[in-house]
C-alpha cells in the first residue's frame, strides 16, 4: 500500500541501478572488481539505514534524555531552584551538578538563557557575519588534475549545496530550486509543527520551512513538497527523488505566502510554485 501511494516501482529502480552499476564496473580494473562488488553490496545493504538511524537511535536517545531532564526540572522547580521545569533543558552538565548539590543561584540565569534561545530562532538570520566573502581564486592557476578537483568542489558547493539568498517571483509565483522534476497541482498543507504534520491528508502539497527524518513516516501522503530552506542536496529534495514526487526547495518565503488550503501548482522542472487560488 505504501509503495503504491509513493508511485514508486522498486523493480524498475533496482534494474536501473543494476544497469548503472554494470557500466561503472566496466571502468574498474579487472583486479579490483571483486573489491568493487563487495563494497557496492555492502553500501546497498546499509544505505537504507541512513535516515532510520536518525529516528531510531539519535532522536530516540534524545527523547529519553529529555524525559529524564524534565523529571529533574520538575523536582528543581518544586524546590524553587529553577523557575520553570523546561528551564533545565538549557542547563550545562556542570549546572545540573550544582543544582543537584542544592544550588539556588541559577534560576534567573537558566530562565534568561531559555528565553534567549526561543527568541533567536533559525528563521531570518543574516547570510553573512561581516562583509561577504570574496570570490574564490580561479582554478586556472592550478595543475590540471587539481583544477578538476577544485572545479568539482566548486560545483558541489554552488550547484548542489547552494541555497537561494533572496525570495523571488512576482504576483502569484514563487521561485525556488528544482528538487525533483514533474508537475503537481493540489491543496497546500502548511506545516510548522508536529500537529500540522499529523493533519496532512492524501495528495496535499506539503509546505514547510524545512524537512527532516521525522517527516518520513508521513511523506507517502504528499503530492509534492515546497520548502523555505534547502538545496538540491537537502532532505526534502532527496526524498522527493527517492519517492517520486515533485519538489521545489529553498524558496525563502513559501510558508509566508502560501496558506493551508490554497490551490497550488508545483513545477519541479522549473522550480516555480504557482498559487492558483
Amino acid at each position: 500500500r505504501l509503495q503504491a501511494a509513493m508511485r514508486v516501482d522498486p523493480t524498475a529502480n533496482r534494474a536501473r541501478g543494476d544497469a548503472f552499476a554494470a557500466e561503472l564496473r566496466d571502468e574498474v580494473p579487472a583486479e579490483n572488481r571483486a573489491e568493487f562488488d563487495e563494497l557496492l553490496g555492502e553500501a546497498r545493504h546499509v544505505y537504507r539505514l541512513r535516515d532510520e538511524r536518525g529516528i531510531y537511535s539519535e532522536i530516540s536517545a534524545i527523547g529519553v534524555l529529555r524525559l529524564a531532564l524534565l523529571e529533574l526540572g520538575q523536582r528543581f522547580a518544586a524546590s524553587g531552584q529553577v523557575i520553570r521545569t523546561e528551564d533545565l533543558l538549557d542547563a550545562t552538565l556542570a549546572e545540573i551538578d550544582a543544582l543537584a548539590g542544592g544550588s539556588t543561584k541559577l534560576a534567573d540565569t537558566l530562565r534568561d538563557r531559555a528565553e534567549t534561545r526561543v527568541a533567536r530562532t533559525a528563521a531570518g538570520p543574516p547570510r553573512h557575519l561581516g562583509p561577504p566573502a570574496p570570490a574564490p581564486p580561479s582554478v586556472e592557476m592550478l595543475p590540471p588534475s587539481l583544477a578538476r578537483v577544485m572545479s568539482a568542489i566548486g560545483f558541489l558547493i554552488d550547484g548542489v549545496l547552494g541555497q537561494r539568498e533572496q525570495a523571488g517571483g512576482e504576483g502569484n509565483e514563487i521561485l525556488g530550486i528544482a528538487g525533483n522534476g514533474g508537475e503537481y497541482e493540489g491543496r497546500a498543507r502548511l506545516v510548522r509543527s508536529i500537529d500540522d504534520l499529523l493533519a496532512l491528508e492524501q495528495g496535499e502539497v506539503l509546505v514547510a520551512p524545512t524537512t527532516g527524518e521525522a517527516f518520513n513516516s508521513m511523506l507517502h501522503l504528499v503530492g509534492a513538497i515546497v520548502t523555505d530552506h534547502g538545496s538540491f542536496a537537502s532532505h526534502a529534495a532527496i526524498v522527493s527523488r527517492e519517492m517520486g514526487f515533485p519538489s521545489v526547495v529553498g524558496t525563502v518565503d513559501a510558508t509566508r505566502r502560501i496558506r493551508s488550503g490554497a490551490l497550488v501548482r508545483v513545477d519541479g522542472d522549473t522550480g516555480v510554485v504557482t498559487i492558483i487560488g
